[in-house]
């Protein structure tokens, strides 16, 4: 699957298709790595959003993990754990433009899921900020 380069969460705005549902990926770097879409360490949290675009979802995340609030569990999981977004957050993202609805969801449901399962074969953990 190819994703977006990593970008800085104050700069997520500027994230190309953000108009579109898909899946996203949250990590922790003092210098992001040049490609996207590698399982690394440093990866905090694997998400996805089916029936609203990248950019709503990012912004429930960006809520729960400023506020507490709920909205998106992953945030809240980041608040608990970080307290503040860090300026070391960095997230790409993998919009998937599929229009028929049906097959756009299964195949973000199934991204999402094997992108866990993979990352969790790699470093024997679920990402920090994914408790589901």
């Amino acid at each position: 699957m190819k994703f977006s380069n990593w970008t800085r969460w104050n700069n997520r705005n500027n994230l190309k298709d953000r108009k579109y549902p898909g899946v996203y990926m949250l990590a922790h770097f003092n210098n992001p790595p040049n490609r996207a879409g590698e399982l690394l360490h440093q990866i905090i949290y694997i998400g996805e959003t089916c029936n609203q675009t990248l950019r709503e979802r990012l912004t429930q995340f960006n809520t729960s993990a400023s506020l507490g609030a709920e909205g998106h569990s992953g945030g809240c999981n980041y608040f608990n754990t970080y307290e503040e977004i860090r300026d070391c957050l960095y997230v790409t993202v993998k919009p998937v433009k599929l229009h028929n609805k049906l097959s756009r969801s299964f195949f973000i449901r199934y991204a999402e899921r094997k992108l866990l399962l993979e990352y969790y074969c790699k470093f024997k953990k679920a990402p920090e900020c994914n408790k589901k």
